[in-house]
């Protein structure tokens, strides 16, 4: 019982600060602190300080968050909405979401871990082989989990059991290799794709604000993916 008043009470400590942002957010207009500083850009910070605090409490989910922020920039005239909404409509968000889609569907299969067993089964009892058989496994599932952690929690449990099978034959060295390879391989590669992670997406709004060159997804994959096979063969040749 004592549990759950203490969790009652945390939440309404959290609706409550968040109720407190909104009144401050709502008074900024009004607020003049010299003439150099224009009240939209006390909003705008207040805005984002309550987006980050809503993102951290959690009292609302982060999806309703972020509409909030681009209804609230709406409401008090700091960007109209067809501004604050402009990003949505770009053409590397619906392929991210494509992306999350399939990567969802083969996670649901178990197609991930397939592949994974099917490149494994390659090996034929060769600690090198094995190691390269991992990290090619790494690589291949950058284009069917566009998650790192995701591709991480796909190898993690099969990394542990080659480990368990033949730690006692192939000595400590090849559990070390292993995890450096599970822990490090799939974050090598999430340069490779344009879609392999939420910072690639930045660099390419980055480049078409700045630059203004936009990049395709076959573009991309063909500067980075060179860079991701030499780094990834660097790390083979020195475990």
């Amino acid at each position: 019982m004592a549990e759950i008043q203490h969790t009652v009470k945390k939440e309404t400590w959290k609706y409550l600060v968040a109720g407190l942002f909104m009144v401050g957010i709502i008074m900024t207009p009004l607020v003049q602190i010299s003439e150099e500083i224009d009240s939209k850009i006390i909003t705008t910070g207040a805005i984002f300080i309550l987006a980050i605090f809503l993102w951290v409490s959690r009292v609302i989910p982060a999806s309703l968050t972020a509409i909030c922020v681009i209804v609230l920039f709406a409401i008090f005239d700091v960007i109209t909405f067809e501004q604050a909404a402009s990003g949505l409509g770009n053409e590397i968000i619906w392929l991210v979401l494509s992306v999350l889609f399939m990567g969802l569907a083969v996670e649901k299969t178990n197609l991930d871990k397939r592949i994974a067993y099917s490149i494994l089964s390659f090996s034929k009892g060769s600690v090198r082989v094995i190691l390269l058989n991992l990290i090619v496994s790494a690589f291949l599932l950058t284009f069917l989990i566009p998650n790192a952690v995701g591709r991480l929690a796909v190898l993690m449990p099969i990394g542990k059991g080659i480990i368990d099978s033949m730690q006692k034959e192939a000595g400590e060295n090849i559990g070390k290799s292993i995890m450096l390879i599970v822990t490090y391989a799939p974050y090598v590669t999430t340069v490779a794709l344009l879609t392999g992670a939420s910072g690639s997406i930045y660099a390419t709004g980055l480049f078409e604000s700045m630059v203004g060159y936009s990049w395709g997804y076959l573009n991309w994959m063909v500067v980075m993916i060179p860079l991701v096979l030499f780094v990834l063969l660097a790390l083979w040749i020195i475990l």
